[in-house]
């Protein structure tokens, strides 16, 4: 019966993994369709052939800066892929995480130089104010992907640093995170010299004495 309801977890997880998977990859195909078609829907498309419409700089700038997008969503399928795997306590998660906080970061700062850059040279006659709204507003969500990212990727580092101390002392999970905590009332000297090796440090660095009385009072 456990044997059968493992299995079942395990193939609802890479259902939803694989689905999670697909959306990435059907919005990376609306997201490509949208900058192919996006260029032919300003009034000046219809004066121009289309090397001209698509050679424009600033259409050429904005295809540059698409590339975190969607490098971003690279990694975004990658790690989903580490989830289905049960790998997710990986370096090679930690380094997508990584990798979507750059794009994003980078992403924000070219849709702000875009921003400036429309704002300062538009022409009079043309009304940039959509245009800054949608730049005022892409940019704060990828500062806000941005941070979700480096928290995520804050949270995992410390996992799997944990891991790798439990498995290097020979403690479970349960007991370092007691440790960790100071909620410990005692400690073996075999545990503290295991700690101290694995982290090349002395007992001094990582304990310290409290008085009971004065934490009472």
């Amino acid at each position: 019966m456990q044997r059968r309801l493992k299995l079942t977890s395990y193939v609802m997880k890479r259902i939803s993994t694989a689905f999670l998977q697909t959306v990435i990859v059907l919005i990376g195909i609306v997201a490509l369709i949208i900058l192919i078609w996006f260029p032919l829907t300003e009034g000046r498309a219809t004066h121009l052939d289309l090397f001209s419409t698509y050679a424009d700089p600033f259409i050429l700038y904005g295809y540059g800066a698409s590339m975190a997008f969607f490098v971003a969503l690279y990694n975004a399928f990658r790690l989903l892929g580490y989830i289905g795997q049960n790998k997710v306590f990986s370096t090679n998660s930690v380094k997508n995480l990584k990798n979507i906080k750059h794009c994003a970061i980078l992403l924000s700062i070219l849709i702000v130089v875009a921003g400036l850059f429309i704002r300062l040279t538009h022409n009079t006659e043309d009304d940039p104010a959509g245009f800054l709204a949608i730049c005022i507003v892409t940019t704060f969500v990828a500062i806000v992907v941005a941070t979700a990212v480096a928290v995520f990727e804050k949270l995992l580092q410390n996992a799997i640093d944990m891991n790798e101390l439990s498995e290097r002392v020979g403690l479970t999970l349960s007991n370092l995170s007691i440790l960790k905590t100071g909620k410990a009332k005692a400690i073996r000297f075999s545990t503290l010299e295991a700690i101290c090796r694995a982290l090349d440090c002395q007992p001094s660095d990582i304990l310290e004495y409290v008085n009971d009385e004065k934490k009472t009072t």
